[in-house]
Parts: C-alpha cells; structure tokens; sequence
C-alpha cells in the first residue's frame, strides 16, 4: 500500500496534506490554469501558469 506523507515542510513554510476529491485540482486548472498547482500546494508554478494567462489573455485582446 502506497503511503502519503503527512506534512511537507519547506523554506516558505509547511503545507498540510488534505483528503480531497482528485477531480477538484484538475476541473480548477481546466477552469483557470494555475489553479490547480496551488491548491496542490505547488504555489510558484501556479502564480506563473496563472500570470502567463492573464498576459496572453490581455494581450490577444
């Protein structure tokens, strides 16, 4: 049987795992790309998929 880890600790500080539905990050990335990497507690690459968004959103006008 395949164990999760309870805690990830880091520099900016810890994120604590939660039992959620799988489906839920990835309807959020469909929905807002970005979304989806920050409730999974990968915060930088979700502010820089959500950034590249806005930009090419604002841009193509």
């Amino acid at each position: 049987m395949l164990r999760r880890p309870q805690v990830k600790i880091t520099s900016l500080g810890s994120n604590y795992l939660r039992v959620i539905n799988p489906y839920m990050p990835l309807w959020w990335g469909m929905a807002m790309p970005g979304a989806g990497h920050i409730m999974l507690g990968k915060r930088w690459k979700g502010f820089f998929l959500f950034l590249f968004e806005f930009v090419v959103n604002t841009e193509t006008k």
